[in-house]
């Protein structure tokens, strides 16, 4: 599955200069797609998923949000540093949103996969090639 926030997001997310530098591609990747299944676990109680692209830029910044406070855990995190605080609420603030649309409060602008099979499902049996208009005989005509 892919991540709801590209590498480009993550890079302008307003983190500190230099603060996930040290990290490669593959590791903010991962970052992003864990943090894309953590807004999963709170989406597929509203939503169908997969979701397609393009995404809510709300959804988009939650995932960022969630992605810099787990790059950030890795880096090492100080509460008494300002900087470190903040992606903390960004965190905080990208999971509330999170459980307000869980909870109905709040809504995505979202493209969804196809309908599955969950849904209503309306079947009939093969044509028996009565023309229209035409009725089988019944019991009381000679029929059956």
């Amino acid at each position: 599955m892919a991540a709801y926030a590209t590498l480009n997001d993550l890079e302008n997310a307003g983190l500190p200069p230099g603060a996930i530098s040290g990290l490669d591609n593959i590791v903010q990747s991962s970052a992003l797609e864990r943090a894309s299944r953590i807004a999963d676990t709170y989406l597929r109680d509203r939503y169908k998923l997969p979701l397609t692209a393009p995404y809510d830029p709300a959804l988009v910044d939650a995932v960022v949000q969630i992605a810099c406070w787990q790059l950030m855990r890795r880096r090492g995190f100080d509460p008494n540093t300002a900087g470190d605080a903040v992606i903390r609420m960004g965190y905080e603030d990208a999971i509330g949103l999170l459980k307000r649309i869980a909870n109905g409060q709040a809504l995505l602008d979202v493209s969804q996969a196809s309908p599955g099979y969950d849904e209503p499902q309306v079947i009939t049996s093969p044509s028996r090639g009565y023309a229209p208009g035409y009725a089988p005989l019944g019991p009381n005509d000679g029929g059956l």
